[in-house]
């Protein structure tokens, strides 16, 4: 009786594994392939060390590569497709017009200290847009006169033959006019027409 309790526990149980197997097998297939995947090495992997395999499997780093510098091109090398090296030379402060006006000034004025190719940014601040500054420090002053103090005294330009264009004109004007709401004086002299030493010492006024 005892054993046909035990075979009749086994068989029951048999049965029941069959059952669960037949209702699930597509999820035991899933974990099998899982398992599978997991825990087998791929054949051509097969006899290499783990250090080997990991580096394999490594996913290949992008090279970094600097961005090469190119130099700004020219009219004529953007026309042809070609660039060129920039060489940067030194060039005169003054032409050799404005050399001789440069004697004539210092010696009229010999109490007095001249400045060339000032910018006007050292002369000129905006009380209260300082970012508006660009609109004239960038231009230059010719000529400037100071006195012992080092105040100025005046402003002097030389203007040559580029200034006889209206724009050009309409320029100066607005330049003069600017410099004159600042509290300064503006001296215009035609370098085909330099003035003399007394004539210079008057328009000064020092």
């Amino acid at each position: 009786m005892l054993l046909y309790l035990v075979l009749m526990m086994i068989f029951v149980g048999q049965l029941t594994v069959l059952i669960l197997v037949l209702s699930y097998g597509h999820h035991f297939t899933k974990v099998t392939d899982f398992l599978n995947r997991t825990f087998t090495v791929d054949k051509k992997e097969q006899g290499k060390t783990d250090a080997e395999i990991s580096v394999t499997k490594e996913k290949p780093k992008r090279a970094f590569t600097a961005k090469k510098e190119t130099s700004p091109t020219s009219d004529s090398d953007k026309e042809t497709g070609t660039t060129t090296d920039i060489e940067i030379v030194k060039k005169d402060l003054l032409t050799d017009t404005e050399k001789m006006f440069f004697k004539i000034l210092t010696e009229a004025l010999p109490e007095c200290y001249i400045f060339t190719q000032v910018s006007l940014g050292a002369i000129l601040r905006n009380k209260t847009q300082y970012w508006n500054r660009g609109s004239f420090s960038q231009k230059m002053a010719d000529f400037i006169v100071v006195n012992g103090e080092l105040d100025v005294v005046a402003i002097v330009e030389l203007d040559d033959r580029s200034h006889d264009k209206p724009k050009k004109k309409q320029d100066d004007e607005a330049r003069d006019t600017m410099l004159n709401n600042a509290g300064y004086i503006t001296i215009r002299y035609d370098s085909r027409n330099m003035p003399d030493k007394e004539t210079i010492r008057q328009d000064v006024k020092v």
